[in-house]
């Protein structure tokens, strides 16, 4: 087989190897246009998995069936061969751990060619291994931009401040984008502490997490740890099929990127706090609305 040829060595992507200057290059591609290849419809599919280095029996059939469903496919523990890099035209690849013979990552393949691609990497505290994060911007068939993040996140940490950083370094990025975003992956939030900074952090940014009815996210002590967070996008379906080919369930989420009546970033930041302070309320009441406006103002 030839070499593998990912968007950035094919020339069709501008690669960015460091956050900030991640931002600095979203910026310049605003000023840019594209061919109609390039475009996105508003109505895409999108699959994210840990698919666990591909070890699994009939993950390669069950992934070939996630992947006819999606337009855009995130995986996590992805390895950079031919078999997962052709599952779609056009790929990009953050190098995560490597045994020396095998490298692994985070994958992010779609329908469609990608103008922006940044990719970097925090270290495992304790075992100094790499977390990968792929940083991607899209072009939507109305000029506006798609961001669509992928990351694994930081398992084992004493304390929250790596675990921060790595989530800090990606909402740096979302503060600095005017277009929708979609933020997925292995969050590795297995504790309570680290959920509610996820929250936390993710909601300042305008971020509402996908709700999943028949939720089979894989959990540790109960907590999920597989995540599809959005702004500026309207989440039309979501499902979590279960598998045996890894061990994580998929995440699939139809989403509708059209802008009719989309609010502002800072809007939807507002509107993310509000939300999960009304659900630490619960239902509203006449004896309860000074309660709830006071959560939502403070």
């Amino acid at each position: 087989m030839g070499a593998l040829t990912s968007d950035d060595r094919a020339g069709r992507t501008d690669l960015v190897l460091a956050p900030d200057n991640c931002i600095q290059k979203l910026r310049t591609s605003q000023a840019n246009t594209y061919p109609d290849n390039y475009a996105l419809p508003d109505q895409i599919a999108l699959v994210s998995w840990n698919i666990y280095k591909a070890q699994g029996e009939n993950l390669t059939r069950d992934l070939a069936q996630l992947n006819s469903q999606a337009d855009i496919v995130l995986l996590q523990e992805a390895l950079l061969n031919h078999e997962l890099v052709g599952l779609k035209p056009y790929w990009r690849f953050a190098p995560g751990y490597s045994d020396g013979t095998l490298q692994s990552g985070v994958l992010t393949l779609s329908r469609w060619p990608a103008t922006v691609h940044c990719h970097f990497v925090h270290q495992e505290p304790w075992l100094r291994t790499p977390k990968a994060t792929n940083v991607v911007e899209y072009v939507i068939s109305d000029g506006r931009r798609l961001l669509a993040i992928n990351l694994h996140a930081i398992n084992f940490s004493l304390g929250l401040a790596d675990y921060r950083q790595q989530l800090d370094d990606v909402i740096a990025i979302i503060q600095q984008h005017q277009g929708p975003v979609v933020f997925a992956g292995d969050l590795n939030s297995w504790s309570l502490r680290r959920g509610k900074l996820l929250d936390e952090r993710l909601q300042s940014a305008g971020l509402v997490s996908a709700d999943f009815h028949h939720d089979n996210r894989t959990r540790f002590w109960g907590q999920p740890l597989d995540h599809v967070w959005v702004r500026g996008i309207d989440i039309s379906d979501t499902e979590v099929p279960t598998y045996s080919s890894s061990d994580h369930n998929p995440l699939l989420v139809n989403v509708d990127l059209s802008p009719v009546n989309k609010p502002t970033p800072a809007t939807l930041a507002s509107n993310a706090l509000a939300k999960n302070a009304l659900a630490k309320i619960g239902t509203v009441t006449p004896e309860t609305l000074p309660d709830v406006l006071n959560v939502i103002e403070h």
